[in-house]
């Protein structure tokens, strides 16, 4: 079992996520954008999924704030979104994510799978 920060603006989304993903056995807490992503990082917390395109505070803004306030506490990051731009992707990964996946080739129940392979 994870803790694990769901940063998802879209609530269908979160809502989905959140249902398969605590089905597994895991806790899911819910932000709503990057910003209250970063009020809600706890040092408990196993797994960040992050969205990557949320108005105001996108994912890479919280990948860049979080590793300067939280001093990289080393939950497995795993980025999710819709683009796919390799300079993205890099940034994402050079600021700590490991695992970035595309939304639309991606179910939730991949996503729970991609999870157990972080958890070992």
């Amino acid at each position: 079992m994870a803790n694990i920060l769901l940063v998802e603006d879209d609530a269908a989304i979160a809502n989905a996520y959140t249902i398969v993903l605590e089905r597994a056995g895991h806790r899911v807490n819910v932000a709503i954008d990057g910003a209250d992503g970063l009020r809600q990082v706890r040092p408990d917390h196993n797994v960040i999924v992050l969205d990557m395109l949320m108005p105001g505070f996108s994912g890479l803004d919280f990948l860049k704030s979080y590793d300067a306030i939280h001093q990289r506490t080393h939950p497995a990051i795993i980025c999710l979104s819709n683009i796919d731009t390799p300079s993205i992707v890099e940034q994402a990964k050079a600021l700590g994510a490991e695992e970035y996946l595309l939304k639309v080739n991606l179910d939730p129940n991949q996503l729970a799978d991609v999870i157990a392979e972080h958890l070992g």
